[in-house]
């Protein structure tokens, strides 16, 4: 199975989001999507939804409520800019190291290479779903007669 790039973006970031040192999967994922939006609502899903979602990656109702709750990149790369120098380092190191990467990330190009990547999970979603519905040729049925 390839690599669950949210969940390796959610993990990057979560320190940013940690306010007592530790913060769960459930509450990492919302503050993703509330510094990716202008206005989401985390009521919009169960805490066990966002886990799933942080185990199995965006999905396109996620797609839709992003949507429907105005995407903001800049907050966004605003929320990642807020890191201290230690913090752009270490992200950009573990996206590196996890994601694989043929280069490292600049700690000045970081909060560009995060909008890029959840704009990137989101597109491909998206597009999931559009796959999905796509109907289905049916097949002819051959008849063969066979001498009895």
């Amino acid at each position: 199975m390839g690599i669950n790039r949210f969940q390796v973006l959610v993990d990057a970031l979560r320190p940013l989001g940690e306010i007592d040192g530790s913060i769960s999967n459930e509450d990492a994922v919302i503050a993703i999507f509330e510094n990716y939006t202008k206005n989401w609502n985390e009521n919009n899903y169960q805490n066990s939804n966002y886990k799933k979602l942080y185990y199995q990656g965006i999905n396109p109702s996620v797609v839709q409520k992003l949507k429907s709750s105005t995407i903001d990149e800049d907050k966004f790369k605003q929320f990642v800019d807020t890191a201290s120098d230690d913090q752009k380092y270490s992200i950009s190191n573990y996206l590196f190291e996890e994601l694989k990467l043929n280069e490292e990330i600049s700690p000045e190009g970081l909060s560009y290479f995060c909008v890029n990547l959840m704009s990137e999970l989101v597109e491909e979603a998206r597009n999931k779903k559009r796959r999905k519905r796509k109907q289905k040729i049916p097949t002819k049925k051959v008849r063969i007669n066979f001498p009895l």
